[in-house]
This record gives C-alpha cells, structure tokens and sequence, in this order.
C-alpha cells in the first residue's frame, strides 16, 4: 500500500482508503486526516479558523461583518495565505467602504479598494 507524507505534521497517509464502504483515492491529497478531516468541507474549515478571530471583535464589528456577510461581502480562503473578506459595492459607496474599514483598525487590514467598472449596454428600441 502506497503512503504519503502530509506537509503539515509529516505523518503518513494511505494514498487509498476505504471510507463509509467506498474505496476512495487520494493521490492529490496534501494532507493527513488528522490535519484536514475527510468529511470537513472547506466552508467549515473557514468558519472554524474564523471563529476564534469572531470571538475577539467588538459589538458593533460582530454586527458591521453580519450585515455584510447576510448582504455584499463573503469570506473566501486562498490555497495559501489567510482568510479574507470581500465586499462588493457600487463606487458611489466609497464613503459607505472608509466608515466599515475604519471600524476594523485593529486588524491588518490591506487598504486598497479595487474598482471594476461593468459597463452596462441598453439597446434603443
């Protein structure tokens, strides 16, 4: 049987398992099952790295990120790096932007606001 290193504690993993009866392949698997469980999806691993970060914000912060989240943001994790909220806004909420921004100082926050103009097209009749 064929094993893999995980890069994240350097135990070995079966390349092949069986799983709730299913023989199931994992030769691009990265990681062992004690680092990524096999059943944990990655919107759950974001929820949970992000819990202890939601834990540590003020009030109005749990409520500012709610909001965004129910609305224009969402919460994505790259294959590398950390976490990150993305909010989607008309340019004429610039102002709107600044105010949420200045509300999350104590994080690390990348300033830059980028802008992408979607032209829209509408055709006389």
């Amino acid at each position: 049987m064929k094993t893999k290193i995980c890069v994240s504690c350097g135990r070995e993993f079966p390349e092949t398992c069986i799983i709730n009866g299913k023989k199931r392949r994992f030769q691009s698997r990265i990681k062992c099952f004690q680092c990524s469980p096999f059943d944990i999806n990655k919107s759950q691993k974001i929820i949970r790295s992000f819990s202890n970060i939601y834990e540590n914000l003020t009030d109005i912060q749990k409520q500012i990120l709610n909001g965004h989240l129910l609305g224009d943001g969402n919460i994505s994790k790259p294959l590398k790096g950390n976490s990150m909220l993305k909010i989607s806004r008309s340019l004429k909420d610039i102002e709107y932007l600044k105010w949420t921004s200045e509300h999350f100082h104590n994080f690390n926050l990348n300033k830059k606001i980028y802008y992408r103009y979607i032209p829209t097209f509408i055709q006389n009749k």
